[in-house]
This record gives C-alpha cells, structure tokens and sequence, in this order.
C-alpha cells in the first residue's frame, strides 16, 4: 500500500470540493434525512427541492455552474453533510496510486496538510463510503 505511512489532510474550508465542475453529490436515504432534519424541513419537501435521481440513485442538486446548492461561502449543512463529503479526500479514486493523490491534491489545499490519517484510518474512511 503506498500510503502504509499514512496520508497528511485537514480541511482548510475552501469550498474547492463543493464548487466548480458538475457532476453528482451521491446521497442515501440517511444522508436525506440528515440533511432535511438539519435544515427544519420535511423529508418529501427535501427531496422535492434538493434531489434529482439519475439511474435510479439520488444526487444532490446543484447550480447551472456545479457549485453545490448547499455552498454558500461555507457548507451550510456541514455537520450533516452526505457520507461523499465526509469521507473526502480518502476516495477510492484518489487512494489509487500516489500520482492520482498528487493530482486531487493540486485542487484541495487540505490535502499534504495538518494531521497524519494512519493507513486503519485511511481504510475506515474509504469503506464508509456507500455502495450507490
């Protein structure tokens, strides 16, 4: 495992990973009711609002620029926020091989930074993301 020494992140707050290019915000069924506990709304009102399905799983909507409707100079559901956010930046996509951290690190500046995550809990973080 190339990060058998741990990886280095902390989340300096910059919203990189919550604005920018589209693409989708996966949620659960838990995530939802989370998220809609945390706002004060009922759950058919957040998913009538906040959610879209595509091939049948449900993404979390975002602004016509990919900025994510719930970013406004901070995450505004942070303490709620899905297990995809959560769990970032221990992705599989970014735990394959030490260029693709690299890579995903040039766009996050919590990433080489604060505290070391061992490889336990570099794992744990990966195997929390759920199956959509």
């Amino acid at each position: 495992m190339w990060y058998e020494e741990g990886l280095k992140f902390s989340c300096q707050q910059s919203g990189n990973c919550c604005r920018g290019e589209p693409g989708y915000i996966w949620v659960t069924d838990e995530d939802c009711a989370n998220i809609a506990k945390k706002l004060e709304i009922e759950i058919n009102d957040f998913l009538a609002n906040c959610v879209y399905e595509v091939n049948g799983k449900k993404t979390l909507k975002e602004y016509e620029n990919g900025d994510c409707i719930f970013y406004d100079e901070g995450c505004c559901v942070y303490e709620a926020r899905p297990m995809q956010c959560r769990t970032w930046p221990f992705w599989e996509s970014n735990l394959k091989d030490k260029d693709a951290w690299e890579i995903a690190a040039k766009s996050c500046p919590g990433m080489n930074q604060g505290d070391i995550f061992s490889k336990d809990k570099i794992e744990n973080q990966k195997d929390k993301m759920p199956e959509l």
